[in-house]
């Protein structure tokens, strides 16, 4: 379909309302929140390479006087990285009114509706980058078979990039694992604080993923989640155990000693009907992001939003009908966002607007305008165990969105 751009509205005018428009999708934007942003410069490539410098082990002993510290003895500052794609953040939106697009979206219902459209589609793309990358942790603890942890076992089949064996009593079993998701959670093996989706098992112990960085070193440990069988719903309890995890991990925290996630509505309403959630629970009025209030329960600072990423129990994505709801809670310096400069592009994202309303082949009467939209991004977690989804069932809302 050849298509020409208007051409019949000023500039200035256009802008003036494009300008307006990405103010209204920025309010309802929420899953770039709290997370680390930069803006990178057109012809950069099509990728971003984080790289964090690694925990070194504790000394565990003092040294007592006279000891010689020789260069053999000092601990080696180690680091690895992580590659984040660029993506194409956008959409089209046709109407069959005769009406020009300028005047179109200078309408401030119009406006709504496109923004908060462009908000929620990049918000849900964010939160699955969140829920598919971080380290997973399963609210029924008695699962043992579907959530596991063992050092790396190389003793049947060589570990790889994209191959890992877990040395653990409970074995992995044939494709038991397929659709979960890996994490790598020492700092002295390699690939470590990154995690990928199981696709496959080799044997009893070894599972295979998306490639890592790096082959997996003997040091290695990792952690294996699955979504098979899982019903349970949140409560009190598996937020207390994920904020345990993450005072052993060391996570670093928002100041006012906080971390943070974001939750969907029927995880919300599961909570809310959890007795000790609601004698701790604190939704101060103070705290608040735009139109959407945060709530705390002890040392975790919350936010609901129907823009969280569901999964069925075998790992396959599904936004409206997932029985597993994965609520990402973190710590700071742990998830990025980074924007491309898109030529011709304004704001945060850098959305280039892309109007149509002259007539070609299929639109002979003028009857249809078109506008479009894009931004280029890359989003990603950079630091997997700063990140624990849990995963949970939910009362179901019965409510299709």
């Amino acid at each position: 379909m050849a298509s020409t751009s208007a051409t019949t509205v000023a500039s200035t005018i256009r802008t003036k309302y494009y300008t307006k428009l990405l103010k209204t999708a920025k309010q309802y934007l929420v899953q770039n929140r709290f997370a680390s942003s930069k803006a990178v410069s057109g012809g950069e490539g099509d990728s971003v390479r984080v790289n964090r410098l690694l925990r070194p082990a504790i000394q565990e002993t003092a040294s007592t006087a006279g000891t010689m510290i020789t260069e053999s003895s000092a601990k080696a500052l180690s680091s690895n990285y992580q590659d984040l794609s660029m993506e194409i953040w956008g959409d089209s939106f046709a109407w069959n009114e005769d009406v020009d697009i300028t005047s179109f979206i200078a309408d401030k219902d119009n406006r709504d509706v496109i923004g908060r459209q462009m908000a929620q589609s990049l918000d849900y793309q964010m939160s699955k980058k969140w829920a598919t990358q971080c380290m997973r942790y399963r609210c029924d603890t008695t699962a043992t078979n579907y959530q596991i942890a063992g050092t790396v076992d190389q003793s049947t089949v060589s570990c790889s990039t994209t191959v890992f064996g877990i040395d653990n009593t409970t074995a992995v079993g044939t494709d038991t694992f397929n659709g979960g998701y890996l994490t790598i959670t020492n700092a002295s093996g390699a690939n470590y604080d990154i995690t990928k989706a199981i696709t496959d098992t080799v044997d009893d112990s070894h599972v295979v993923t998306g490639a890592f960085p790096q082959t997996h070193a003997a040091t290695s440990k990792g952690w294996a989640v699955v979504g098979t069988g899982l019903a349970d719903t949140a409560s009190t309890t598996h937020l207390l155990k994920v904020s345990a995890m993450h005072e052993k991990m060391e996570t670093e925290k928002f100041p006012r000693g906080l971390y943070r996630c974001f939750m969907a509505p029927e995880v919300h309403l599961d909570l809310m009907q959890d007795t000790t959630f609601l004698q701790s629970v604190v939704y101060d009025e103070a705290y608040h992001l735009g139109t959407y209030q945060l709530g705390r329960i002890f040392d975790i600072e919350f936010l609901v939003t129907s823009n969280c990423y569901r999964e069925s129990v075998a790992g396959a994505e599904g936004r409206g009908s997932g029985a597993v709801f994965v609520t990402p809670i973190f710590g700071t310096n742990c998830r990025s966002v980074f924007s491309f400069a898109n030529p011709g592009g304004t704001g945060q994202f850098s959305v280039k607007f892309i109007p149509v309303e002259e007539a070609d082949s299929s639109n002979l009467r003028q009857s249809k305008r078109f506008l479009s939209w894009k931004g280029v991004y890359a989003a990603g977690v950079t630091r997997a165990t700063s990140v624990i989804g849990l995963m949970t069932g939910a009362s179901d809302l019965e409510v299709l969105v």
